[in-house]
């Protein structure tokens, strides 16, 4: 769900601001660590389960895909 232009990033912000997280479930492979999020709040379509999916280099973010 990439934003474009200031006012649909703006739009964004208000819809998911107060939104709670519940991580649930986390998996790892190899290089690899998934983390699975529950996400509750006043928006369309909730909650929905976020799936939070890391690649770590040297202690540090490389790579992060979120989906459903």
């Amino acid at each position: 769900m990439a934003a474009t232009g200031g006012q649909r990033s703006g739009s964004l912000r208000a819809e998911i601001k107060g939104c709670v997280r519940e991580p649930f479930a986390i998996e790892q492979d190899e290089d690899r660590a998934t983390v699975t999020s529950r996400v509750t709040g006043n928006f369309r379509g909730g909650p929905v389960d976020l799936r939070y999916s890391f690649v770590l280099e040297t202690d540090k973010i490389a790579s992060l895909e979120i989906g459903l």
